[in-house]
């Protein structure tokens, strides 16, 4: 019966899908960065629950002197100028703006005026420290150096859940003891991601209320898949050699759960800029990229779910980042779906066929200042569906999909690019 059912649920893919069609499945992917911001003297309950700006201690090493209050800070532009590299986790503010952001240490504020305000899209760059007075921020730094952009994430229970709620109620996720606990839900510690769709297709819906976690059925994370309902299957996650990462349930919630607590903190997560480029199929231990102008040919062509899934989550160590604050991972569904709603471009599409398949080479597939939303590649994400399939999100540079698009393949597929 479990045989039938996956077999029926090819069958879908193809005929309402068609995927074969497409030309192009199994993609690069986005990395999401989240970062915890400490303050000296300020308690985890004190960030969560009051205004960081109020209650912040700013001291004379500030960039830009003591600014001891908030009144001082609306004075400037920003309290970071472009082109400065943070030596420690800083909050960044901009004159007008109500929403800040978290400067992880070790990465540049963009010098390019159109990338310095939250609210069109904030971009930090990953500038070596003998580089930094070389930049002339003129765009050639985008195809030289790891970029992301910052997604405000004002209500962390617009992001994500408890797995104990109902379609009839919502959650209320706090810091408890340093652990994301559900209050409304009998201080439930089992978190999920709150996703924006029903099903897999054109079923994005920013309005959605009536969400709830089935572990093993329907768009869901975090999740296993192993081919059968209760997933105690041996099929991708339940097999060694699908699943040659040891990947495991707890260790996605682990994972999941960390995520959750450093986005109620700094209230946001970074994105990658562009694409994923230099994937490698057997090897984990390597450094990928987050730049413009790569391709298929710079280590995309035949990487399985599994292993992107893996250097993803070691890019933060691979770039010698401070892991003790700096989270980084596969997307999740979760957090594309905030991405569709911060840039508001859900329905987004492109007409632009680019055979070429190159991250960031398209302007018109720009939406606060990130590329390749509705065309280019699809994504790879954490989110899974039914038992045996892990969910792309995204359009494609052969088609005219939203850029909120659902598919599902297996996680042990590889591309397939055919030239239209």
């Amino acid at each position: 019966m479990r045989q039938t059912m996956a077999e029926s649920l090819d069958t879908v893919k193809r005929e309402n899908c068609n995927l074969e069609e497409r030309g192009i499945t199994l993609v690069a992917l986005i990395i999401i960065i989240v970062v915890i911001l400490i303050l000296v003297a300020v308690s985890i309950n004190i960030l969560v629950n009051s205004n960081l700006i109020d209650h912040a201690e700013k001291t004379e090493e500030s960039y830009l002197g003591a600014i001891k209050n908030k009144e001082n800070w609306e004075k400037i532009e920003s309290n970071i100028p472009g082109g400065t590299k943070v030596d420690e986790n800083k909050e960044y503010t901009i004159k007008g703006e109500t929403r800040t952001a978290v400067i992880p240490r070790g990465f540049t504020v963009s010098g390019i005026d159109s990338e310095r305000t939250i609210e069109e899209g904030l971009v930090i760059y990953l500038i070596p420290d003998d580089e930094i007075e070389n930049v002339k921020w003129d765009g050639t730094e985008k195809t030289k150096y790891d970029q992301f952009v910052w997604i405000p994430v004002t209500d962390v229970n617009k992001m994500f859940m408890c797995q104990s709620k109902t379609a009839d109620d919502d959650c209320n996720i706090e810091l408890v003891n340093g652990t994301p606990t559900c209050t409304n839900h009998s201080n439930s510690t089992k978190m999920a991601g709150r996703l924006y769709a029903t099903d897999w297709g054109e079923k994005f819906n920013s309005n959605l209320t009536t969400q709830t976690y089935n572990a093993n059925s329907s768009l869901r994370e975090p999740a296993i898949i192993t081919g059968n309902i209760d997933g105690t299957g041996t099929d991708y996650d339940g097999s060694n050699t699908d699943n040659n990462i040891g990947l495991t349930l707890a260790t996605l919630q682990e994972e999941y759960n960390n995520a959750i607590k450093k986005v109620t903190v700094s209230k946001g997560f970074w994105i990658g800029r562009y694409e994923t480029s230099g994937m490698n199929s057997s090897n984990d231990d390597i450094a990928v990229n987050i730049v413009a102008g790569k391709g298929i040919e710079d280590g995309i062509s035949n990487v399985k779910w599994y292993r992107m899934y893996k250097q993803q989550q070691n890019y933060a160590s691979q770039k010698s980042l401070d892991i003790s604050t700096i989270q980084s991972t596969m997307v999740f569904g979760a957090a594309w779906d905030q991405a569709m709603i911060f840039a508001n471009c859900e329905k987004a599409t492109t007409s632009a066929k680019d055979d070429s398949i190159v991250t960031g080479n398209v302007e018109t597939d720009c939406y606060k200042n990130i590329y390749d939303l509705c065309g280019n590649l699809d994504e790879w994400t954490t989110e899974a569906y039914d038992t045996r399939y892990r969910v792309g999100r995204g359009g494609l540079c052969i088609d005219s999909s939203f850029a909120s698009f659902r598919y599902y393949y297996t996680p042990t597929y590889g591309y397939i690019y055919r030239r239209f």
